[in-house]
């Protein structure tokens, strides 16, 4: 239980810091002026799947509620909590990328290394 707290933590913080599986081909072929457009997409599709995680998830917490798991004697719903938990940090860490983007702040050309700085 401990292990997926962790990996559905470490996805949540995959999608603040960027790092979430993405497909960056389009990007290099594509002309420069369609890659806020792309990520946008990219965003979108983020914040739609991590909503899934929150409905879907929930679904799983409540019709489990009543079993119990017999070592500890939780309830069987403490082992899809995660999902629940990382979903909601998935959609706000997405939701704050695009109002970021709507509103020309540079989400997308965020330096990894914040002493580097282009010339």
């Amino acid at each position: 239980m401990i292990m997926t707290r962790f990996i559905f933590l470490g996805a949540a913080v995959g999608v603040r810091e960027n790092f979430h599986m993405g497909f960056d081909v389009l990007l290099y072929v594509l002309p420069r002026g369609a890659k806020p457009w792309l990520r946008a997409i990219s965003d979108i599709a983020v914040f739609c799947f991590a909503f899934g995680m929150i409905f879907y998830g929930g679904g799983l917490v409540v019709r489990y509620w009543s079993t119990r798991i017999p070592v500890l004697g939780l309830p069987t719903s403490f082992t899809y909590f995660p999902i629940v938990i990382s979903g909601a940090l998935m959609c706000l860490f997405a939701a704050e990328r695009i109002l970021l983007r709507s509103a020309g702040e540079p989400v997308d050309d965020i330096p990894v290394d914040p002493t580097i700085t282009e010339a």
